[in-house]
């Protein structure tokens, strides 16, 4: 939600001229993450590519331990990202 969505919707619609909603276009969005969800996972994409980097979750950031995000943090904000779109998670 970098770009606010009646904007996003608004430069969709001057582009191709649809006179989406912002409901739409967040619908299109939220069907375009399922479907490259669903073409990675039969292809044997898992777990594993859903982490970052352990240069990330390894040390904290800026120098400020506070700032650390480690990577059982890393794996529950993977689950409830899972949960929030109703997948399963794959098994590790």
């Amino acid at each position: 939600d970098m770009v606010p969505w009646p904007y996003l919707t608004a430069v969709v619609n001057a582009t191709i001229g649809t006179d989406y909603t912002v409901e739409d276009v967040r619908a299109i969005g939220a069907k375009i993450i399922a479907m490259s969800h669903e073409f990675n996972a039969a292809r044997g994409f898992g777990l594993e590519q859903e982490r970052l980097p352990e240069w990330i979750t390894g040390r904290p950031q800026a120098n400020d331990a506070s700032l650390t995000l480690t990577a059982a943090e890393m794996d529950g904000m993977v689950k409830d990202y899972y949960a929030a779109r109703g997948w399963r998670m794959p098994v590790a």
